[in-house]
């Protein structure tokens, strides 16, 4: 879950074959959100989206950076997650 107060809106156009391939309007690349954000501090983990795309019309494939601050490791750049 990314975000659970604010939309991201997607676009598909509708054609008189069928409809085309949509879209997120404005991407989700840097957005910041907290993984666990209710758990306790040592289970927080904040991440940043460094880019998302829509893979196969199955899936959403992301390239993330992650802080966990309980364990000290910073992971930079995990892609194709």
């Amino acid at each position: 879950m990314i975000d659970t107060v604010n939309s991201f809106p997607y676009k598909i156009e509708m054609t008189d074959n069928g409809f085309n391939e949509g879209y997120l309007v404005n991407g989700l690349a840097n957005i910041n959100f907290t993984f666990n954000a209710s758990g306790g501090a040592e289970q927080k983990i904040p991440i940043t989206i460094k880019r998302a795309v829509f893979k196969s019309k199955n899936r959403l494939e992301m390239d993330l950076d992650m802080s966990w601050a309980h364990c000290r490791p910073n992971v930079k750049n995990v892609v194709q997650l």
